[in-house]
């Protein structure tokens, strides 16, 4: 390979990679986060994953509303004050690192400050509304220590959720990686054996990751804020039960 044809071949690998760095920096974007000089553009205003951990809590507000606990739906970490924990939250961290926000500064702040003293009294708020009969601290030094650590809890919670989905863009960079190693090995000229191998090992790891990231996005991120495991035991007709 003459020094022509080593520059030609640097030049595409640094354009696959500048390729990779701005997909990523759109889907890190896509969460509302700003992706951050040093991965991207600016984040744009499509913050279309976070509707989804916003939809997850709307649905804990219809299921709390549908069994006619109007204080959980309200007050707990997963009703209207921790909606308005969240978007205050996200809106203020993103005005911070320079990014689109969607509330001023102020307001985004008092959300977060009223929500989180109104989160630490949330089971005697909710016990009040929902009429629970031991709705009283037993002892209003041990439920200040609780709720400190549960307070923390909440805002990791909304933490861990939101930065959960900027693995998405993550893959990108594993993607170029990939297609770079693959076409390294095929050599120059190009073997296209390696590079058809190559590709359809890498389809099958992504599809692989896609799969496994998928479901936990939506079962853990989501349905943690929704789902209330319960009910009633799931009993099977049998025909030895029917004939006794």
């Amino acid at each position: 390979m003459n020094a022509k044809d080593m520059r030609t071949t640097a030049a595409g690998r640094l354009g696959a990679e500048e390729s990779a760095r701005h997909q990523a920096a759109e889907e890190i974007a896509d969460t509302g986060i700003p992706a951050g000089e040093q991965i991207g553009p600016a984040a744009t205003k499509k913050p279309s994953k976070l509707l989804l951990v916003l939809a997850a809590m709307g649905l804990h507000i219809i299921a709390a509303l549908h069994k006619g606990q109007w204080g959980e739906a309200i007050f707990s970490n997963n009703g209207l004050v921790g909606i308005l924990v969240y978007c205050g939250g996200v809106s203020f961290v993103s005005d911070f690192m320079s990014g689109p926000h969607f509330l001023p500064s102020g307001v985004a702040f008092a959300l977060i400050g009223g929500g989180l003293v109104l989160l630490f009294f949330k089971e005697i708020l909710i016990g009040l509304v929902d009429h629970h009969p031991n709705w009283k601290p037993e002892s209003w030094a041990y439920y200040c220590m609780q709720n400190i650590f549960e307070l923390l809890e909440y805002v990791l919670s909304y933490f861990s959720n939101t930065v959960s989905f900027l693995r998405v863009g993550a893959f990108v960079f594993v993607h170029a990686a990939m297609m770079m190693a693959i076409f390294s090995l095929a050599g120059d000229p190009v073997n296209p054996v390696v590079v058809i191998l190559g590709n359809a090992l890498i389809i099958a790891l992504e599809g692989l990751l896609s799969g496994i990231q998928g479901p936990r996005l939506e079962f853990y991120e989501m349905f943690s804020r929704c789902y209330e495991g319960g009910g009633h035991p799931f009993k099977g007709v049998s025909l030895t039960d029917k004939a006794a």
